[in-house]
C-alpha cells in the first residue's frame, strides 16, 4: 500500500473500479485489492500497477501540467506509465504538510521531478488525487 505522508490515507482506486480511466484517490486503509499496488521495473521506469484492476498508475493524455488529476490506465509503453519512487523529499515545511512522498515521473522524453498529491486539500476519505507538481528535483 501507498500511505499519504500527511493524511495516512492509501492510495486506491475509486470504488473499487477496473474501468480504464477511474479516478485514483486517498482513502481511509482498508486493505482492499484497491489499494494495493505493485511495482513492475522496465528499462524507461517503473509502472506502479494496481493489484485489483491490473492497470497503470498514469497521468490522462500524459499530461506534464500542474495538479493533474491522476488515473488508472491499461499498462502500455505510454511516458505517462513510468514511475520513479524515491524515500522521502526534502520539502520546505508548508509545501511538506500537503504532500505525500515524493514520486519523480521518469520517461524517454520527460525526468522532470513531480510529486504526487492529494487535491485541492482535503484529505477526507476519497479525496482526489491530484498529481505531478513541481518538486524534489
Amino acid at each position: 500500500m501507498l500511505v499519504n505522508y500527511n493524511s495516512r490515507q492509501c492510495l486506491s482506486v475509486a470504488d473499487f473500479s477496473t474501468q480504464t480511466a477511474a479516478p485514483v484517490v486517498q482513502a481511509i486503509c482498508r486493505q482492499s485489492e484497491a489499494q494495493y499496488w505493485h511495482l513492475e521495473e522496465h528499462p524507461d521506469g517503473t509502472w506502479v500497477v494496481n493489484v485489483n484492476s491490473g492497470q497503470c498508475l498514469a497521468a490522462p493524455a500524459a499530461s506534464t501540467d500542474a495538479l493533474t488529476e491522476i488515473n488508472q490506465y491499461p499498462c502500455g509503453d505510454y511516458p505517462d506509465h513510468y514511475w520513479h519512487l524515491e524515500g522521502h523529499c526534502p520539502f520546505p515545511p508548508m509545501t511538506r504538510s500537503f504532500s505525500s512522498r515524493a514520486v519523480r515521473g521518469l520517461t524517454r522524453a520527460d525526468s522532470w521531478g513531480w510529486v504526487l498529491s492529494a487535491g485541492s486539500g482535503r484529505f477526507g476519505q476519497g479525496g482526489g488525487v491530484r498529481g505531478l507538481h513541481k518538486g524534489c528535483e
